[in-house]
C-alpha cells in the first residue's frame, strides 16, 4: 500500500481548490495543454484517478500554489494537515510576540524622544489639565516599560539568537543595549529580575568594558587619520621619484 493514497492526493486537491468551481478549474488546465473536464476533476478529487507529477505541478499553478515549493501539499495525509495547522498557529503567534516586542521598544523610544521636544514641554493654556494628564499618563507608562525591559530582552534574544548581544535594558527612560557606563542599581534590579545572579551580573560587566575598550581601540582619532593620510602620500611621491629615475 502507497504511503499516500489517491483519495488523500483527492482530499488536498479539493482542498486546495477552495472556492474555485471544478469547471473553471479543468478550463484552467485545458489552457495549459490538458484534456481535463468538470468530470476529470471529479473523478480526481473522489480518488477514482489518479494524478500525474506533470498534471500536479501545473494543477497548483492554476491555483496560485507553488509547485516547486509545495507539491507536498497534495501528499499529505488528512491527519498531518491538522498537525501542521495547530502548529502553524502557535508559529503565527510566535511571530506576533516578537513583532509586538520589537513594536513596543520602538514605540516607547519614540515617546522618549517625544518627551525631550519642545512640542512636549511647550505649555498649552487651552488644554492646561489635559496635557497634564497626558504628560502622567506617559511618565506611567514609562515606568512600566522599565518593569518589562528584562522579559522582552528575554524574548527578542530567543527569537534572534544573539547570544553574543549584550541584554536590552531601560536607562534614562528608553530601551538600549546594555553599555559599561549604564550599570547602577536600577540595571542590576532590571536583570535580576530574570534571574541573573550577581556572578552573571560581574560577567555582563566584563563583557561589557571589553566592547568599550574594543571600541575606544577601534576608533582613529582625526590626527591619527591625517597623519597616516599624510604617510600615504608621501609613499605615493617616493614611489613617483622612484618610477622616474628607473626610467
Amino acid at each position: 500500500m502507497s504511503y499516500t493514497t489517491d483519495a488523500s492526493i483527492g482530499n488536498n486537491l479539493e482542498r486546495l481548490r477552495g472556492d474555485m468551481s471544478m469547471d473553471m478549474l479543468a478550463a484552467k488546465m485545458r489552457e495549459k495543454g490538458y484534456s481535463w473536464t468538470k468530470t476529470t476533476v471529479f473523478n480526481i478529487e473522489h480518488g477514482k484517478r489518479p494524478i500525474r507529477l506533470s498534471e500536479a505541478a501545473d494543477v497548483l499553478v492554476c491555483l496560485h500554489v507553488s509547485p516547486a515549493t509545495y507539491v507536498f501539499e497534495l501528499l499529505r495525509s488528512k491527519n498531518e494537515h491538522v498537525w501542521i495547522s495547530e502548529l502553524g498557529q502557535v508559529s503565527y503567534g510566535e511571530d506576533r510576540v516578537y513583532s509586538a516586542c520589537g513594536e513596543y521598544v520602538r514605540k516607547i523610544n519614540g515617546l522618549a524622544e517625544f518627551l525631550k521636544s519642545d512640542a512636549a514641554k511647550k505649555v498649552d493654556k487651552v488644554a492646561e489639565k489635559r496635557i497634564k494628564r497626558y504628560r502622567e499618563y506617559a511618565e506611567t507608562q514609562l515606568k512600566v516599560a522599565a518593569d518589562l525591559a528584562p522579559y522582552i530582552d528575554r524574548i527578542l534574544s530567543f527569537f534572534e539568537s544573539s547570544g553574543d548581544q549584550l541584554p536590552l535594558v531601560f536607562v534614562d527612560g528608553a530601551f538600549k543595549r546594555l553599555e559599561y557606563d549604564d550599570f547602577d542599581k536600577d540595571v542590576e534590579n532590571q536583570l535580576k529580575a530574570v534571574g541573573a545572579t550577581s556572578d552573571e551580573i560581574d560577567e555582563l560587566k566584563e563583557r561589557a568594558k571589553r566592547v568599550e575598550d574594543s571600541s575606544a581601540k577601534g576608533a582613529i582619532s582625526d590626527s591619527e587619520l591625517k597623519e597616516y593620510i599624510g604617510r600615504i602620500d608621501s609613499e605615493r611621491v617616493r614611489d613617483a621619484k622612484q618610477d622616474e629615475g628607473e626610467r
